[in-house]
């Protein structure tokens, strides 16, 4: 769904939503379904601020043992058995673009992403945040853009009381790069490249938690 109108300043504002669902015949439990909500507001002189919201809850990721149930009841089966295991993903962002030169101009804006898991693993939980800028550069020919960006991700639920949470924190920091290039050959051809680098650093104190130590 997509709409146009006049709200601010007599400024056209752009909003739409979507709703995606993709169903696994095979395995149901896989199947999942996502809602998405975006809005642009024109400010006037190519200058926007856009608001972006997604939620997809309750995403089965597989079956896994919970150490924490076991040592809490002292019961060795229940810590070997195995239990479905979901997690819900919220993301928000708000940016702003500013022109810098007649088809250039200036992107800027925050992120905010919960990474929400079932009863059975939440010390898996993450809060996320972030920043990025964007430059681009657009013509007749051109469509050239770079964009930066930096989250940090807090493991909130680390010695959260679990058995689990104690020996092992992951939080991290991570620096993407996007460079994205596309040139026009002629009128239904085009030439293009993406790439798309991610660096991540675990942040973890612990000595012993090998998986996530600095």
């Amino acid at each position: 769904f997509h709409h146009k109108f006049l709200i601010f300043n007599n400024k056209k504002t752009s909003f739409s939503c979507s709703y995606n669902y993709k169903l696994y015949i095979e395995n149901t439990d896989k199947s999942r379904h996502s809602f998405t909500f975006n809005i642009d507001q024109h400010l006037g002189n190519y200058k926007h601020v856009y608001f972006k919201y997604f939620l997809m809850p309750n995403y089965y990721l597989r079956e896994y043992a919970d150490l924490d149930l076991g040592i809490i009841i002292d019961d060795i089966e229940s810590a070997t058995a195995y239990y479905s295991s979901t997690f819900t993903n919220e993301k928000v962002s708000l940016g702003y673009q500013h022109p810098i030169k007649r088809n250039r101009n200036i992107k800027v804006g925050i992120l905010y992403e919960k990474q929400l898991f079932d009863k059975y693993f939440t010390e898996y939980d993450l809060k996320i945040n972030g920043q990025f800028i964007q430059l681009s550069l657009k013509d007749k020919k051109h469509d050239v853009s770079l964009y930066y960006e930096k989250n940090v991700a807090n493991n909130y639920t680390y010695l959260s009381g679990d058995y689990s949470t104690e020996s092992m924190d992951r939080s991290y920091k991570q620096d993407r790069i996007k460079l994205t290039f596309k040139n026009k050959i002629d009128k239904n051809q085009y030439f293009g490249i993406i790439a798309d680098i991610y660096n991540r650093e675990n942040t973890s104190l612990i000595i012993t938690d090998e998986l996530h130590y600095l």
